[in-house]
């Protein structure tokens, strides 16, 4: 949506919110999704956030790789403070933007805005792997087959990722000077070439994304086995990475409206009441509130640098000072 102007795509999430609340509306009241939410015990609101904080770790500790390939050592504690600070960043904004405040933090502790970009860009490319995995396994399992919309976009999002991962697999971008996003393109190529020599590491990246995935799974499951309606962890982990896809699409003002109908379409043939559908859904995110909050008062104590400033020379060596 990026080529659209700016008004509208302030139009289309708006529009989008408002709908996607308005069916959310349609299909229960207030007082059924506070009894969903109270009847989940007090450990069960733990789990999201803890989960959340482990995954960004995994996160940071992938980019501390990949930037350490590329020639910058970043302490991972670093990388994790802008992971965190980027996510509040990404809450507070109505078009959210949390990728690229936190793209813009880690170019800022040392290694530029290209570097960075080139390492989120890379660990990306890696955890695609992983997502293709978990959806051809719903897909295998059966768990989209009441649910067409999930069964269009774990598809679709397989047929996109794989021909990504064999581009990249084959080392040829097709893209040239002139066309649309060649520069964009470029600006990431040499990061992604200088990855591909190293099997190691990729494989280390792609372990560390299946297990973010499982994890991202598995804190649904626990919510659904906490409220007495639990569903096999197999088709769990089939079901929710296509739910994720229709939640990212930026058709709505942070996920509002458009989490909890997902949610909704996705648990219901599964013999989940709405009230509890979307209470998971809204409980499921309160790990992300929590990461936002760790990260806004990271911001108000003034975390920056961790300590360090990083200078890197035009031969792209890095001095601590």
């Amino acid at each position: 949506m990026a080529w659209l102007r700016p008004w509208a795509r302030h139009t289309i999430r708006i529009v989008g919110t408002l709908g996607a609340l308005a069916w959310v509306a349609h299909r229960l009241d207030a007082n059924s999704l506070l009894a969903a939410v109270s009847a989940l015990p007090a450990w069960a609101f733990l789990v999201p956030a803890s989960v959340v904080l482990i995954n960004t770790l995994n996160q940071a500790i992938r980019l501390a790789w990949v930037l350490r390939h590329l020639g910058h050592r970043v302490p991972v504690r670093t990388v994790l403070s802008c992971l965190m600070r980027g996510a509040f960043v990404g809450l507070t904004l109505p078009a959210g933007g949390g990728e690229i405040a936190k793209t813009a933090l880690l170019g800022r502790v040392g290694p530029g805005l290209r570097t960075a970009v080139s390492a989120v860009v890379v660990v990306r490319i890696t955890q695609l792997p992983s997502w293709v995995l978990v959806l051809c396994w719903g897909l295998a399992v059966g768990a989209y087959a009441a649910v067409p919309v999930l069964m269009v976009a774990a598809m679709s999002f397989i047929a996109i990722a794989t021909a990504l991962l064999t581009v990249v697999a084959l080392g040829r971008l097709p893209w040239r000077k002139g066309w649309p996003w060649s520069g964009t393109v470029d600006r990431w190529r040499d990061g992604v070439t200088t990855i591909r020599k190293e099997p190691a590491l990729i494989l280390s990246l792609i372990g560390l994304g299946i297990l973010a995935a499982v994890l991202n799974s598995a804190v649904v499951w626990v919510l659904l086995t906490a409220s007495g309606t639990p569903i096999p962890f197999a088709t769990v982990l089939g079901l929710i990475p296509a739910a994720d896809v229709l939640i990212w699409l930026p058709v709505s003002v942070g996920g509002v409206g458009v989490r909890e109908s997902v949610f909704a379409l996705a648990l219901e043939p599964w013999g989940i009441l709405a009230p509890s559908a979307v209470a998971i859904g809204i409980v499921r995110w309160t790990g992300e509130l929590a990461r936002g909050a760790i990260g806004c008062m990271l911001m108000a104590l003034g975390e920056g640098r961790a300590g360090l400033t990083f200078n890197a020379d035009p031969k792209g060596e890095v001095r601590d000072e």
